[in-house]
């Protein structure tokens, strides 16, 4: 946003925030329950869920920015749980500006926690550092259960066919022969990533420890 008209701007609820800015749309409640999922997403996984936005002012940005694979460096990330559940079915935006430790859920301005990409890699370096890590058999399948339960009943019928089409794929890509188990672990993971795309609006991303 350029114009100084803003309402962000113009109501003086939005301390430190000043043009130009961001502003992105959420998917309203009556439209997607993409955000109730988000938060519940987060309940199980805390400090695992965001939602992603960049911080660059036009497409060629975007695209210089892609083409050397530093969109997330270049992204603010918000936690779901801590904007907290939509009061209504209207639109709602976050209005956000690169450097401001806080963005602004809005139509009536709250501020939230605006978490830049060296923030997630501090708090997954720290999580690695202290929990226990289970399996990545058992991590895959608890996750591919965890997204199907939050999935559409058309979705979950679905689950068997993606799972079918995601093996038969690896299996025409498959360079070397994986054990059973690591195979399991692939299809797990890469039906949840489909099912979380698709049906929830999510896009998954794996970590683990070097």
């Amino acid at each position: 946003m350029k114009r100084a008209t803003a309402f962000e701007i113009t109501g003086g609820n939005c301390p430190g925030l000043s043009v130009p800015f961001f502003r992105i749309a959420m998917m309203r409640r009556d439209v997607s329950r993409q955000h109730e999922l988000l938060m519940r997403l987060e309940s199980r996984y805390p400090s695992n869920v965001f939602y992603a936005t960049p911080a660059l002012a036009n497409i060629k940005e975007f695209d210089r920015a892609y083409n050397i694979a530093s969109v997330a460096q270049q992204s603010v990330f918000f936690s779901p749980r801590e904007i907290g559940r939509l009061p209504d079915d209207k639109t709602h935006t976050i209005a956000y500006q690169p450097g401001l430790p806080v963005g602004y859920f809005c139509s009536n301005p709250k501020p939230i926690k605006a978490r830049t990409f060296a923030d997630l890699t501090a708090i997954f370096s720290e999580q690695f550092q202290q929990k226990s890590l289970s399996r990545l058999e058992d991590t895959a399948r608890e996750m591919r259960e965890r997204v199907v339960e939050l999935a559409s009943p058309a979705m979950r019928q679905a689950e068997a066919v993606i799972a079918e089409r995601v093996r038969r794929r690896a299996e025409g890509l498959a360079i070397t022969v994986r054990p059973p188990e690591q195979e399991r672990a692939v299809t797990d993971i890469l039906v949840a990533r489909e099912i979380a795309r698709v049906d929830l609006g999510v896009e998954m991303v794996v970590a683990q420890p070097s």
